[in-house]
C-alpha cells in the first residue's frame, strides 16, 4: 500500500483588489509563502545514515488571470462576448487565461534512505475552499415558464455544492531500477550527503481547470463560462427572456469574480512504495 506524506505547503494569497466590466473579468494575484519543510532526519549512531527527504517548491509568476482564453466570433446567438479589448459586456480574452508555472519542485534526499522510503509520484492538489464553493442560492439563471405545464429547462442539473476552479496533477517520479542517483522526470545533483532532484516540469505553465459549476450537462466536460453559457442559451429565441438570463450570467460571474480574490493553497505531497 502506497503512503502519502504531506511534506509541503503553498498559499495562493490574494494581494489584489477587483476590476470588473458588467460581465466582467478578474485578475487573480497570488503570492508564495512556504509554510513548512518536513525533514524527518533520522540518524543511527552506528552507521550515520542521513535518511531526510525534503521537498520545496516556488512558483515562477504570482500572477494567475481569470479570463477567457479565446475571443467569441460574431454571432447574434451568443448571450455573451470575449474579446481581447473588452468592454462594457465582453469578458476579456487574455491567452495566458488560468495558468501558472512553478520555478522549480526539488527533492533533497538523505543518501542513507532505503529504495521502500523513496518518493514514487509527487500529487499537487488545490485543496478545498469555501471560496471556491458555490451553494444552490449561488445559481441565478433560470427556468423560463411556457404556460402552466411546460417549462424550458436552463438550470443547472447536477446539484450544488459546485466548484468555480480545480488543479490536480500526479507525477511519475520514481527511481530508475538500480540506480539511487537517476530518476524519472528529473534531473539530479550529487550534493554530498543528498541528492538534490528538481523536478522537470519547472518554468512549464500549468493550468487550473474550470470548475462543476461550468459542466456540461450533455457530455459532462467542464468547459469555460463562455462556452457554457453561450450552448445553454444558443436556442432561445425569446428576447426578453434572453435578456433577463444575460442579467443573471452577469451576476454568476461577478461572484465568481469577487470568490477567485480570496487566498486558495495548492498542497504537494508524494507517496513512497511502503
Amino acid at each position: 500500500m502506497k503512503k502519502n506524506n504531506k511534506r509541503n505547503l503553498i498559499i495562493l494569497g490574494s494581494l489584489a483588489t477587483l476590476t470588473l466590466a458588467s460581465v466582467g473579468f478578474a485578475t487573480w494575484i497570488v503570492g508564495v509563502q512556504q509554510l513548512s519543510k518536513d525533514s524527518d532526519l533520522k540518524l543511527n549512531v552506528d552507521t550515520v545514515k542521513n535518511n531526510s527527504i525534503i521537498l520545496d517548491a516556488t512558483l515562477s509568476d504570482n500572477t494567475v488571470t481569470i479570463a477567457e482564453s479565446e475571443e467569441t466570433a460574431d454571432n447574434a446567438s451568443n448571450i455573451i462576448t470575449a474579446k481581447k479589448n473588452a468592454e462594457g459586456s465582453d469578458i476579456q480574452v487574455d491567452e495566458n487565461a488560468l495558468t501558472f508555472a512553478f520555478e522549480s519542485i526539488t527533492f533533497k534526499i538523505g543518501k542513507g534512505n532505503d529504495a521502500a522510503d523513496l518518493p514514487t509520484s509527487l500529487n499537487i492538489n488545490l485543496l478545498e475552499n469555501e471560496n471556491n464553493k458555490v451553494s444552490a442560492e449561488g445559481e441565478k439563471i433560470v427556468d423560463k415558464m411556457n404556460g402552466e405545464n411546460k417549462v424550458t429547462e436552463y438550470k443547472r442539473k447536477t446539484a450544488a455544492p459546485w466548484t468555480y476552479v480545480e488543479y490536480s496533477e500526479t507525477l511519475d517520479i520514481s527511481f530508475k531500477e538500480g540506480s539511487q542517483s537517476e530518476r524519472n522526470n528529473c534531473t539530479v545533483k550529487d550534493d554530498g550527503n543528498f541528492y538534490t532532484y528538481t523536478v522537470e516540469l519547472t518554468k512549464v505553465n500549468q493550468k487550473l481547470s474550470r470548475g462543476t459549476f461550468f459542466r456540461d450537462e450533455v457530455n459532462g466536460e467542464k468547459t469555460s463560462p463562455l462556452t457554457f453559457y453561450n450552448n445553454k442559451f444558443k436556442a432561445e429565441t425569446d428576447f426578453n427572456f434572453k435578456f433577463d438570463e444575460a442579467n443573471h450570467v452577469a451576476e454568476e460571474l461577478t461572484a465568481m469574480n469577487t470568490a477567485l480574490t480570496n487566498t486558495f493553497t495548492l498542497q504537494l505531497a508524494f507517496n513512497t512504495a511502503k
